[in-house]
């Protein structure tokens, strides 16, 4: 089943997908975009053209395990997605992956303006690798 992960942002988000066996996840890039609506219209059109069958969006619960405020802004682009695509969307608790997406593009040496373009996709890829390997412990 392909799925796609997102690492959803008000400017930015991050997208990654994964093979069929739902092994490996995969970055494909990061997405400039003008809130919820908009990560909706084109979260939907990136999925029609990948024939995802899945999505998952990263929930940026708090260290503490409450939601905050990012946690709702996500909910409304998750409202918005809803409305726009007919298979299942699903949520992944993201705690934690931009710190681990920032902490390995400096250990590969990107900083600066290359770091900012890559840790929205890494983010991404890492939320549907936790969730990929969630699925696959049961």
């Amino acid at each position: 089943m392909i799925t796609l992960g997102i690492d959803f942002g008000d400017k930015r988000m991050g997208v990654a997908v994964c093979d069929r066996e739902e092994r490996m996840a995969v970055s494909i890039g990061t997405v400039e975009v003008r809130g919820a609506k908009d990560a909706a219209e084109k979260t939907a059109k990136i999925a029609a053209e990948r024939g995802a069958e899945k999505i998952v969006v990263g929930m940026p619960t708090r260290a503490g395990g409450y939601r905050g405020e990012r946690c709702e802004k996500s909910e409304v682009y998750i409202g918005f997605l809803k409305e726009r695509v007919s298979v299942t969307v699903d949520t992944m608790d993201e705690r934690f992956t931009t710190v681990q997406a920032h902490s390995m593009l400096y250990d590969a040496g990107l900083g600066g303006k290359e770091h900012k373009k890559c840790v929205d996709a890494l983010s991404a890829q890492l939320i549907l690798q936790s969730y990929l390997d969630q699925i696959h412990q049961k």
